[in-house]
């Protein structure tokens, strides 16, 4: 299997934080808030290292309990099959609205579908789907199976392992006005360790909880891009990041320390956590508007798959 190496390590991992370290240091002060980080991230130029401190990149909340409790973005409520078949229910008009009123982070966008489960989308799996389909693209397998997509996509560990995963109630387009509602029905099951762990489903929660990963969004954006006719996907509901938010999640990798004092009082320096990404995330979207004007999309929603092609030769570089 033909890996690109350093370029699949700088996407995922960022550089180290000895490198990160080299750089000119960019310092924050303690009473810094989340919109004061994101800007200092923004204007960071490549050899600009952002110091800042644990307690204002992750202020009060264990990153785990955050992934697994934080706040979502609920695109609509609950609503019966044949009233999103009427409304014509479509991503590409919901989630744009709804990112463009968020006003506080979110652990995702999110919906309850007419099975009563909750579905969550996390923004930096979104980032991470993209990426991996525009690295690893030669090497995703995807087949439709009914109204399933079943695809192995490399994992990002481990370069000889595949994970499996299972997307369901796909909203193909052979299905006619169907798709409307079978989109809200969507859900995944694959071998990815942290779906495990904050769901496929979280048993400690009434309500049914389905967490998407990086793998299932670059399984579904590979068929969306790649089938053709009835057996493409029609409606997409995982959003692309913009070229400038591709470059802001990379100035997150490559140009932030997160500096913390461990128990022995040695100050140390360690990379952004997922959960820092995400949050930074949603400071980057809600202080650019979302993406309310397409010349300064922050993000992009697309059902045809071609916005998705468009973006590999800006993820890969």
């Amino acid at each position: 299997m033909v890996r690109l190496d350093e370029k699949y390590n700088r996407r995922f991992k960022g550089r180290t934080p000895g490198k990160i370290k080299k750089g000119h240091p960019v310092g924050m002060p303690t009473d810094a808030g989340l919109d004061d980080l994101v800007k200092s991230i923004d204007q960071a130029e490549d050899s600009d290292s952002v110091l800042v401190g644990e307690e204002t990149a992750t202020p009060g909340v264990w990153a785990h309990k955050f992934k697994k409790y934080g706040p979502e973005l609920r695109l609509f409520s609950q609503t019966p099959d044949y009233q999103a078949v009427e409304q014509r229910f479509n991503p590409t008009v919901i989630i744009p609205e709804a990112l463009a009123r968020a006003e506080m982070v979110h652990r995702g966008y999110a919906w309850v579908g007419g099975d009563k489960a909750l579905r969550v989308i996390p923004l930096l799996a979104c980032v991470e789907g993209a990426e991996l389909l525009a690295l690893e693209a030669d090497s995703i397998k995807v087949k439709r199976y009914n109204a399933r997509l079943h695809a192995d996509v490399p994992s990002r560990s481990d370069p000889d392992f595949l994970h499996q995963t299972k997307i369901i109630h796909v909203p193909f387009v052979d299905m006619r006005e169907t798709i409307h509602s079978e989109w809200t029905r969507l859900r995944s099951h694959n071998t990815v360790p942290s779906q495990q762990w904050y769901g496929e489903m979280e048993q400690d929660r009434r309500t049914p909880v389905y967490r998407f990963e990086p793998h299932d969004i670059a399984a579904f954006h590979y068929a969306a891009a790649s089938f053709r006719g009835g057996d493409r996907p029609a409606l997409n509901p995982f959003v692309i990041p913009s070229p400038r938010t591709a470059d802001f999640v990379e100035k997150c990798r490559d140009n932030v320390l997160v500096s913390y004092m461990r128990e022995n009082g040695k100050l140390v320096h360690r990379n952004l956590n997922k959960t820092e990404k995400e949050k930074l995330l949603w400071g980057y979207t809600f202080l650019n508007g979302g993406g309310e004007c397409p010349s300064e999309a922050i993000w992009l929603i697309d059902n045809t798959g071609n916005d998705i092609v468009r973006a590999k030769r800006y993820l890969v570089r």
